[in-house]
């Protein structure tokens, strides 16, 4: 079961990064209810639309699964900083079979 105080860490890490590297082209986007939370990147650049998901972590079965991750030092360093352990961290972004071998939850 998903607690408040995950929740509110997800969104203060992504607001974090936010203000660290994307505040003038960035937005966060949270859904409490259902658990996923995301910081995008929208803006123009020579003339061509900018748009991309800089970090999307959705909380599942009491574990942080990392599904993009884009900054630069990642998610998962930042929630072992605020002292989340590593079987709670999963880097969905890569296959099972590479997860089974890493040092966070493979699911």
């Amino acid at each position: 079961m998903t607690s408040p105080s995950d929740i509110e860490l997800t969104e203060r890490l992504l607001k974090e990064w936010l203000e660290y590297g994307y505040k003038a082209t960035g937005v966060t986007v949270f859904d409490r209810e259902n658990k996923h939370f995301m910081l995008l990147e929208m803006d123009w650049q020579n003339g061509k639309r900018v748009y991309q998901v800089i970090a999307h972590v959705d909380l599942i079965d009491d574990k942080f699964w990392i599904q993009v991750d884009h900054t630069p030092t990642g998610i998962g360093v930042d929630l072992e900083e605020a002292g989340i352990p590593k079987n709670r961290i999963v880097l969905a972004f890569y296959p099972l079979e590479h997860r089974k071998h890493g040092e966070y939850a493979p699911q």
